[in-house]
């Protein structure tokens, strides 16, 4: 008589593979952290565990703004009733106000 083997589980790649996070999702939970850091109850090292989470979250969030500026393109006339589509860049004074300091 054989025993009968328990199912072998595997993982699907939609279960290993995390989702990419929306821009305004990661925003949020940087507020939220922020919010929680600014309150000054945590302890520590819960404090220095949340503030670099935060950080991780922002470097993801500026990722997904620079593709999101590498995407934006503007229309420019070319003289001859005709426009060509370049790289939209924002003037200095502008990309400088959306750097974190």
């Amino acid at each position: 008589m054989n025993p009968e083997k328990p199912p072998v589980l595997t993982a699907t790649p939609e279960a290993t593979t995390p989702q990419p996070r929306s821009f305004e999702s990661l925003v949020s939970e940087i507020e939220r952290i922020t919010a929680s850091l600014e309150r000054g109850d945590l302890p520590l090292d819960q404090a220095l565990s949340a503030f670099e989470r935060a950080n991780l979250l922002a470097t993801e969030a500026q990722a997904l703004l620079a593709a999101a500026n590498a995407r934006l393109t503007k229309l420019v006339s070319t003289g001859d009733k005709g426009v060509a589509e370049v790289p939209f860049e924002l003037p200095e004074s502008s990309a400088d106000a959306t750097r974190p300091r």
